[in-house]
Parts: C-alpha cells; structure tokens; sequence
C-alpha cells in the first residue's frame, strides 16, 4: 500500500495534519454537459460534502486500442481542475469495471469480445452477465492479456491524475476495480475456471483437479469443496492486489486505496483479506428502510472488521430496472450505518445522470427540495461541526462465524449458479437456499450457522449488549480490540482461527464457544483445538434464557457495561463520543415495524437535539418518538 502526503485514520483521512471525513457525493463528469460542471459542483459542496467523488470509464475515453479522447466532456483534468476550484477534495474510480449502468460496465466492447480475456464457466464457456442494457461476457482478471490491457489504461489514466494528487491537485484516493465479486455470478461452482486461474488453483492445491459441481457425500468430500471456495476467496484479493501494483507502476502513489464490495452478505468476498492489499474496503448499501437488520449488520460488520468502517456507495436514489428506492429509505440507510458504526459514505448518486433517479443535484444544478437534500445537509454539517475523526461507538463484544460454515452453505445451495448477489435481489437468504442434509457431520452445519446467528444476535440485542461482528479472517490485533468474543463452533474449525483465539484469551479476553466442540480442521482432518473459556450446548440456541445466561456470563465476567440502553428490547441506543467519554452523538432505531417511543436510560442528564428536525429532549431518560424502522441521529448540546 503506497503511503504519502494522505494517510487513513480509522475515521477518515489526514491530509498533513488536516482530518478529513471520508465522506463524498458521487458526480459523473462525462453524463453531466460541460457548461454545468461549475454549478453541480457548487451544489454537491453547499450539501456538505468536501470530497466529489467520480468513475473514470475506460470504454468512455477509449477510440481504438492505446488512442483516447479526453477532451471537451470527457476532460477529466479539466473537471478535476474545477473540482479544486471550488473547494473539493476528489475520490477517483478508474475500474476498469465501473458498472455504472454503462454496457459492459464501463469497459471496451473489443476487450470482453476477446475470448483470451474472458472468465469461463465450469464447463469452459464464457461467463456471460446477463444485465441491462445488454448481456456481455465478463472479463477474467487471471487473464494477462486482459491486465496487459488494464495496464495500458491506468497508463493513459496516470497521465491526467498523477499530476492532480494530492496535494499538488484535489485527488486525495483511488478506488481499485468495483463490487469485485465475479460480477454477481458468485455461484460456488459458476467461475472464473480460465486456464490462468485454474493454473493458480493447481499450484495451491498442487496439481489437483478443481470441483466443477457440489459433491457433499462424506466430510472427506467437501474438504475440497470448501478449499475451492477459501482459493477463490483470495483470488479477489489477489486479484486487487495486482491492480495495485499495476497502479503504482502507472505512478498513481501517495493516496489511500478503496475497494467497494457489492451489496450482500460477507460471504464470497472478505473485507480482512482485502484490506491485507489496499487500505480500506467497504460494502454498498442499497436498502429499503424495512431492511433495518440487514444494514444494522453490515454497519457491525465493517465496524468491527475493517480499519476504516466504509460505504462505498450509500444508495441516493436508484436506477430503473431495480427495485425502487424513495428518499426516506436512502435517509434511514445513512442514519442507521452511521449509527452502527460507519465512519464514511459515497452518496451514490448526488448529481443527476442517466438511468439513475432521485438524485438531489440536477444536472443543471440545482438542488431539488424533498428530505434526502436536507437530510444530507444537515448530517454532513453535524460531522463537519462534530470531532468526527476523534469518536468511537465502543462496543467490547465481537461476534465471529468461522468462514467454512458459510463456504458449506454457499457450496450447497439450492441457488446453483445463481449464487447470494442475485438470490439476495430475490428475497432468498441461505436458510431459505440451504439443503437439509448433514453431509455427515453431526449436523446440518449449513442451516444451524444461521440459526445461531440469529440467536445470539437477537440475544445480546435484547440484553443491550455493545458488539460488533468480526470476520473469522481478521488479524490477532483486530480480536484484541474486544474485551470478550462469541464464536460459532461446530465439527470443524480453522486451524488459524483456533490459534489466534487462544492466544486472545491467553492475552486476557474472555472466549465463548459453542455449540459443539470442534475435532476437525477445515481440510476435515482431526485436530484437537483446545479452545478455552466457557461453552454452550445446542439446547441453550433453543431457549433464549439459557442463551441469555451464558451470555450474561461471559459479560459479567469481561467486566462490561453500557452507558446508554433502551428499556424496550427492539430498540438500539448507541453512544458516539471521545476518547475522553464525553458524549457527541446518541443514535435511538428500533427493530419494529409499528411506530412507539422508546424510553432511552442515561447514565447522566443529557441535552439532546435532533441532526434532521432540531427537536429537542433531555434528563436521564428521555421519551424518543420513532416511526417504523426509524432512526434518529441525536446531538449532544
């Protein structure tokens, strides 16, 4: 990772001394005329934002191999240029995917028509991504034709945005690639097999063949099920790892790297791998506000797993062919990932272009009036006012489920090649998908992961316990944050993981397992883990009192305890402040679906006033009024 005039903060950037949020408002220079460059520009800065925030698409600029145009709209210097001068910060995606809404996402249609360069199925044919507006082959990043394609268009890239880094210019990072994930084909058994990526699989796994279909009969099988699914795991990250160095080579150092994963659970992809690579790696959130739970968890998840908590495209609006998206559920979004845990955001998109709607920005412009603008406004002022880069959500809890157990889920879907990206856009979680069986295990691993989830975060919700989710690949240093940890345990269990988890309680952290004692490593091989600490039986995932025992165990013992709570268990409270406890922000949402009002217990009189209505409560328990699935962001006076 290159390091430079910016550095990250695990709250945003430094730009010599100067803190700043990452926070953004996504513009594309090349849809919006020339002439208005100036005033939506203006407009993004008068919402708040110090950063703009732009695609760079290679298929745009590009008029045949190695020529390409940058002139008049598509002056990217130019527009950077003018970014500076009014004021902005620049984050630059220059793919070479962007999606975008763009055909073939953003990249030459020579390219993704080269057979070379093409991902390819389990059954040699190409990859293809069926999406609007037309279905195209997806490109294979193992393919070094295709990097030696990419390499001559960071070339071409480098020379306008080199000279424009900071702090010679306004760009302060650069996001590698976009929503890395096998362009939403992340089937377990779909791609990439191109025979550079199955050259990579057979120098790991040393010569053997690679599964080309699910094959669960005996635990001895799935072993190389699951090995195929951690490969392609690190694959993603390699894969980023190697448009960095192409990065540098092309002279784009000295600014932070970005990566945006797509919208769905952490399953295919690994924000810890990622950020081994590049410096920060978010996920897009795209939600309705009756996804409550579903942002909650990604906000936990990023909050205790990545080094800056990030969201790389917070959805403004939508585009036509999804779901649609009103202002209300962009406002709840951005509330309750903050409240969660996020740090920085992209509001994707805040200047109007095509096949996008509800942006606040036209493209002429002007600010169009509705409660996503001042919703932005007034939050974006609240972070600039506020010691943001100085604030913690302290919650000394982290909850980890072992990556295999979901591998197994994903390998035996009843979502086939479809995979999670899609199934999710169609309601379908991995419960819903899983198959039954237990493939001899003591248990159907695939299903009880979820369950166990959902009963031990439903546990420590009720109980108004502080905790994050931390994903089963992250460092030693990153379970060292937590007072105690909560880890999923059944047949098997990773070998690295079971190390780093004695040596965290051998460090003083509390360790809670369960529930079944782990004999095999992931390879399904037998290994006595020796985990410490205390453990629950499956009966306690059944009874909530006894889960809630063992719990309030492990808290009583780590010694901890909250300063803001809720007395109705389906609201959250979180408390944002200093490193000297003095509070800055309370965040009240509540789970349900039925308006109500939450009595919020302090331990202390506060003042409070709400970011988006100014209204105004205080004492030691104030009465917050909360619509469905609301969340209200609460500045301390």
């Amino acid at each position: 990772m290159p390091a430079g005039a910016v550095t990250l903060s695990s709250r945003g950037l430094r730009l010599r001394g100067e803190e700043l949020p990452l926070v953004s408002g996504a513009m594309h220079y090349f849809r919006v005329p020339r002439r208005r460059w100036r005033a939506c520009l203006e407009a993004v800065k008068a919402l708040g934002f110090p950063i703009v925030e732009t695609y760079v698409p290679w298929g745009v600029h590009e008029l045949r191999a190695g020529a390409f145009d940058w002139s008049g709209q598509r002056d990217l210097g130019a527009f950077l240029d003018e970014a500076a001068a009014v004021g902005l910060r620049a984050l630059v995606r220059p793919g070479p995917h962007i999606n975008a809404e763009l055909a073939w996402f953003g990249m030459p249609q020579r390219v993704l028509s080269d057979p070379r360069m093409q991902a390819r199925t389990a059954r040699g044919t190409p990859a293809v991504l069926v999406a609007p507006p037309r279905a195209f082959p997806v490109p294979s990043y193992a393919s070094r034709v295709f990097l030696d394609e990419v390499k001559g268009w960071y070339a071409a890239v480098a020379e306008i945005v080199a000279p424009r880094l900071f702090p010679a210019g306004p760009v302060v990072a650069l996001q590698v690639d976009n929503e890395h994930a096998w362009f939403f084909r992340s089937g377990a058994f779909d791609a990439d097999y191109h025979e550079e990526a199955l050259a990579a699989w057979r120098e790991e796994s040393g010569g053997v063949e690679p599964p080309r279909r699910f094959d669960g009969s005996t635990p001895a099988a799935l072993a190389l099920q699951l090995a195929w699914l951690g490969f392609r795991e690190r694959r993603i990250a390699a894969h980023l790892h190697t448009l960095g160095a192409l990065l540098d080579e092309a002279g784009l150092r000295g600014v932070p790297r970005t990566h945006n994963f797509p919208p769905t659970e952490p399953g295919v992809y690994d924000v810890a791998e990622a950020e081994r690579v590049l410096d920060v790696a978010g996920i897009d959130l795209y939600h309705f506000r009756r996804q409550y739970d579903a942002v909650r968890r990604r906000a936990l998840y990023l909050a205790g797993t990545s080094r800056l908590p990030y969201a790389p495209e917070l959805g403004v609006g939508g585009f036509p062919w999804g779901p649609p998206f009103t202002d209300e559920d962009a406002t709840r979004t951005l509330l309750n990932a903050l409240m969660h845990g996020v740090a920085g955001y992209n509001a994707y998109m805040t200047v109007e272009r095509d096949r996008w709607y509800g942006a606040p920005v036209s493209e002429e412009g002007e600010l169009r009036p509705g409660p996503v603008a001042e919703a932005l406004r007034r939050v974006n002022a609240a972070i600039a006012q506020s010691p943001w880069g100085a604030l913690e959500r302290r919650a000394p809890v982290g909850v980890i489920v072992p990556r295999g157990y979901g591998r197994l889920a994903l390998a035996s879907s009843h979502l086939g090649p479809i995979g999670p990206a899609i199934g999710e856009w169609l309601g379908l979680d991995e419960e819903a998908t899983a198959r039954e069986e237990s493939f001899g295990l003591e248990g159907p691993v695939q299903l009880e992961q979820q369950r166990w989830r959902r009963a031990v975060l439903s546990t420590l919700d009720r109980a108004h316990v502080p905790y994050v989710i931390i994903d089963a690949s992250a460092s030693l240093a990153a379970l060292q944050q937590r007072r105690a940890l909560i880890v999923a345990s059944y047949d098997f269990l990773d070998a690295g993981l079971a190390s780093r988890l004695r040596a965290f309680v051998a460090g003083g952290g509390r360790l809670l397992t369960g529930p079944r004692r782990p004999r095999l490593d992931d390879a399904f091989a037998a290994v006595d883990h020796a985990l410490p600490g205390d453990a629950f039986d499956a009966a306690a995932l059944a009874d909530p009192a006894a889960l809630g025992e063992a719990i309030g165990k492990l808290v009583a013992a780590a010694g901890l305890g909250g300063t803001a709570a809720a007395k109705e268990p389906d609201v959250d409270v979180t408390l944002h402040q200093r490193s000297d406890g003095a509070p800055t922000f309370l965040f009240v949402g509540t789970r349900s679906d039925r308006p109500h009002t939450a009595t919020v217990v302090l331990d202390r009189a506060l003042d409070l006033e709400d970011v988006l209505t100014g209204e105004r409560f205080s004492g030691a328990s104030p009465a917050i009024p909360l619509a469905p699935f609301g969340v209200r962001m609460l500045r301390v006076a």
